[in-house]
């Protein structure tokens, strides 16, 4: 038998390409439910609904959110879903649009002034490490320092460490409860009415000295607003923070610092920062790093978010930013370096 016969004699076999497989009904429910979620939360951050407590407590974490949009992302490419896809994509990109930018250090004004080093640090009801304040105090060469939930005990402990010493000038009220709060200074102070609010929020005007710049006005509030917690608390929240002084780009140089309860997500606080702020944490590309983050049991499993934070008035420059845990306190320290005009 010859090889062309038997070549003959066999039929040719045809391979016909495997059938797409089309994802699961349930799959594809599933993925549109986290899609329209997600596309709900971003036009919900883009518009800057505040009226509820627990919207205005979700938005801190709308970083978080960002990130995550990895998963409907991979989720849509594995199931084949273009539209979902390209919906969730356009979300992240609207997220980051107003996100990202708190990650890039902006050009400082071009200031030949004073320098003040100022400090803000809550501490949780009474609860943190008042020596580890005082130590970070002399680490940095702290002129201006906000406490906030100061209580009588913690300011028993800030004394014993030398608090006086190192700020002979003071405004503050201790209390009991999370109400307490103080400016402690190493300048001279005159000190001013206090912000109206549900915690005592105090205003003193600095008195530079003539080597640290004759003349220059500077108001320095320490900030505690109430937290939006709840349902109770919102209306004060936000009566809270609207109460707090804009800048004056005529007027003296102001400066906030404190814990704000709020972040560069809400949009009370954009505005509030849009009358002339800067806001040091963003200035200085650090706008991501979270400040505050619950302690006990349920440490971890909520990620850190930023609500303490100093706002210098844009005519300053700010020179530095850093943050530091406190023993006992949910809250982390904040150090800032600001230059102020000559």
């Amino acid at each position: 038998m010859s090889t062309e016969s038997l070549t003959d004699d066999v039929d040719p076999v045809i391979t016909e390409p495997m059938p797409r497989r089309k994802p699961h009904p349930i799959s594809r429910t599933l993925l549109w439910l986290v899609v329209v979620g997600f596309v709900g939360f971003a036009l919900w951050r883009l518009l800057g609904s505040e009226h509820h407590w627990l919207a205005v407590t979700t938005m801190s974490f709308t970083p978080y959110v960002m990130f995550a949009g990895i998963i409907p992302v991979v989720w849509s490419l594995v199931s084949r879903a273009g539209i979902a896809f390209t919906v969730v994509v356009l979300s992240i990109l609207a997220l980051a649009a107003v996100v990202v930018p708190r990650m890039i250090s902006t050009q400082a004004p071009d200031v030949d002034g004073p320098k003040l080093t100022v400090m803000t640090v809550n501490l949780r009801v009474g609860g943190g490490d008042t020596g580890q304040v005082m130590d970070l105090v002399d680490q940095h060469e702290v002129d201006v320092l906000s406490v906030q939930e100061l209580t009588d005990e913690a300011l028993d402990g800030l004394n014993e460490s030398g608090l006086t010493e190192r700020f002979p000038h003071q405004e503050f009220k201790a209390s009991t409860d999370a109400s307490g709060t103080g400016i402690f200074s190493r300048l001279p102070i005159t000190v001013l009415s206090p912000v109206p609010g549900r915690f005592f929020m105090p205003t003193v005007r600095l008195d530079l000295t003539e080597s640290e710049g004759d003349g220059q006005r500077v108001e320095f509030t320490a900030v505690h607003p109430t937290a939006p917690i709840s349902g109770d608390h919102i209306a004060d929240w936000r009566a809270d923070i609207e109460a707090l002084p804009g800048a004056t780009l005529n007027g003296p140089i102001r400066i906030l610092a404190g814990d704000f309860n709020a972040s560069l997500d809400h949009r009370i606080l954009r505005d509030l920062i849009g009358t002339g702020y800067h806001d040091a944490a963003s200035a200085t590309g650090n706008g991501m790093v979270g400040t505050w983050q619950p302690v006990g049991a349920i440490s971890g499993l909520i990620p850190p978010v930023a609500l303490d934070r100093v706002l210098s008035d844009e005519r300053t420059a700010i020179r530095n930013f850093s943050t530091h845990p406190i023993t006992g306190s949910d809250h982390l320290a904040v150090v800032t370096v600001i230059q102020l005009p000559e």
